[in-house]
C-alpha cells in the first residue's frame, strides 16, 4: 500500500461529503459535525480497510474533539518531553529555563503531564495545552529556539493528531513536510491516520473495536486505559448519530456528571502525580466490546466523591516513594458493573472507596506490595493490601488486612 500523500489519490473517488444525519441534533452534535466534513472521504477509506465508519470517527472525535479545521494552522499540540528527547537533551540550560514537564527538573507526574512554557520576559510559567492560540504559541518558541524541525518532530497535527516523528511512515520527508500537509485539508489528515495505522499494524483492532489494543500503540501504553474508554464512548455516539440508534445509557451518564465539579474536589486533594481523569477510568471491561460488563460501568455519585480522598492520597505517596509508572486499572465500579466482572457484593469500589492499580516497571508486583506494606507499617494508613495478578487493591478501610 502506497504511503500517506498518496492515499487519497489511490482511492480515486468523490470525497463530497455528506450533510449531518437527520436525526436528533442533540443526540451526538460532535458526531454529526464531524461526520458532515469528513463522511465521503471516511466512508471510501474505512471501506478500503474494512472499517467500520463508526471506529474511525470514534478516534477522530477524541483527538480532535471540537476544534475546527483551519487551513495552514492545523490542530497542534507540543509534547515538552519529545522536545526535551529531539532537542532539550543537548541544550538542558536553555531547554529548561524555558519549557518543563512531568518527571523531569523536579516537576511531579508522568511525562505528559504538568507541561509548561515560560515565554522570554515572562516571570511565570503557564500552561498552553487547551487552547489553540497558546499552543501556537508555545510551539513557535520551540521553533524560535530548536529549529522548526525539531519543533515539529516534538508535536502533534490535524485532527489524528499524529506525531510528527512518524512522518516516514507516512511517506513525507521530514516532520516540517508532514505538518505543512496537515494544513491543506482534512482529507490529507485523515488519508495520514489510515496510514499511520497501517504502519503500525493496527488497522485490525480498529476493525475488531478492540480499543485497548489500538490506545496503546496509538496513545501509548501508559495512556491506553483512558484512551480506551473515550475512544468506546465516542463510537456509542456515533452509532447513534449514523445509525440514528437512541444513544447508549453510559453515555447518557457520562453527560450527567459533574467534571467540572469533581475537577474542583479533586484539586483540592492537592494530588500531584494523578489527574483526575485517571480516578473517573471505568475499567478495561467497560469498554471491551463483547465483554459481559460492556459499557455497564458509570461514573461515581457526588454522595461517594469524598471515600476517595484517603486511597488518593496514599496512592499518590505510594508513587512519590517508588519513582515509578503507575496505571489505575479499577476505581469506581457501579453495582451493575461489579457484579459483571464477578467483584464481591461488599467491594469497597462500589463505594468509590478503594483503587486497583499496577506498577509499569520490570520488577514484580509482589515487590511494589512489599513496598506499600512498609508504608502502612510506617503509619501512613490503615486499610486493605491485596494482589490480583499484577493488579494491587488499596484501600483505606481503617483496619490492616492482606489478600
Amino acid at each position: 500500500m502506497t504511503a500517506g500523500p498518496f492515499l487519497k489519490n489511490q482511492l480515486n473517488f468523490n470525497s463530497k461529503n455528506p450533510a449531518a444525519p437527520k436525526g436528533d441534533a442533540k443526540i451526538a452534535p460532535l458526531a454529526a459535525l464531524h461526520w458532515h466534513n469528513l463522511g465521503g472521504f471516511l466512508t471510501a477509506a474505512a471501506r478500503h480497510f474494512e472499517v467500520e465508519p463508526e471506529a474511525a470517527l470514534a478516534v477522530w472525535m477524541v483527538e480532535a474533539g471540537d476544534l475546527p479545521f483551519v487551513a495552514g494552522k492545523p490542530i497542534l499540540r507540543l509534547e515538552c518531553h519529545k522536545l526535551w528527547d529531539n532537542w532539550g537533551v543537548m541544550h538542558s540550560e536553555i531547554f529548561d529555563r524555558h519549557f518543563r514537564f512531568g518527571g523531569h527538573a523536579g516537576v511531579p507526574g508522568a511525562s505528559w503531564t504538568n507541561q509548561g512554557v515560560k515565554l522570554p520576559g515572562a516571570d511565570a510559567w503557564q500552561s498552553f495545552h487547551g487552547k489553540q492560540e497558546t499552543e501556537y504559541t508555545a510551539f513557535g518558541l520551540a521553533a524560535e529556539l530548536a529549529g522548526m524541525e525539531s519543533a515539529c518532530l516534538s508535536a502533534s497535527f490535524g485532527g489524528p493528531q499524529i506525531l510528527g516523528s512518524n512522518h516516514a511512515a507516512l511517506g513525507y520527508d521530514s516532520a516540517t513536510d508532514l505538518s505543512q500537509a496537515f494544513g491543506e485539508s482534512r482529507d490529507v489528515q485523515l488519508a495520514g491516520f489510515f496510514d499511520f495505522c497501517q504502519s503500525r499494524d493496527i488497522i485490525r483492532t480498529l476493525r475488531e473495536k478492540n480499543w485497548f489494543a489500538f490506545a496503546a500503540v496509538y496513545n501509548g501504553p501508559g495512556q491506553a486505559p483512558a484512551y480506551a474508554d473515550h475512544i468506546n464512548d465516542a463510537y456509542l455516539e456515533a452509532c447513534a448519530c449514523l445509525r440514528n440508534q437512541p444513544l447508549h445509557a453510559s453515555v447518557c451518564g457520562k453527560r450527567d456528571f459533574d467534571m467540572p465539579g469533581f475537577n474542583r474536589f479533586f484539586a483540592e486533594l492537592n494530588i500531584r502525580h494523578f489527574s483526575a481523569r485517571e480516578f473517573l477510568f471505568r475499567g478495561r471491561h467497560h469498554a471491551e466490546t463483547g465483554h459481559g460488563a460492556y459499557a455497564s460501568n458509570r461514573f461515581p455519585p457526588l454522595s461517594d466523591w469524598s471515600n476517595i480522598a484517603g486511597p488518593a492520597r496514599v496512592l499518590d505517596a505510594f508513587r512519590a516513594h517508588v519513582g515509578a509508572p503507575v496505571v489505575l486499572t479499577s476505581v469506581y465500579r457501579s453495582p451493575a458493573y461489579n457484579a459483571a466482572i464477578g467483584g464481591g457484593a461488599e467491594s469497597l469500589h462500589t463505594r468509590f472507596a478503594a483503587i486497583d492499580f499496577e506498577v509499569r516497571h520490570a520488577l514484580p508486583a509482589s515487590h511494589w506490595v512489599t513496598e506499600l506494606r512498609k508504608l502502612r507499617g510506617e503509619g501512613l494508613f490503615a486499610g486493605a493490601i491485596g494482589l490480583h495478578g499484577n493488579a494491587i487493591h488499596l484501600d483505606a478501610r481503617g483496619g490492616n488486612i492482606d489478600f
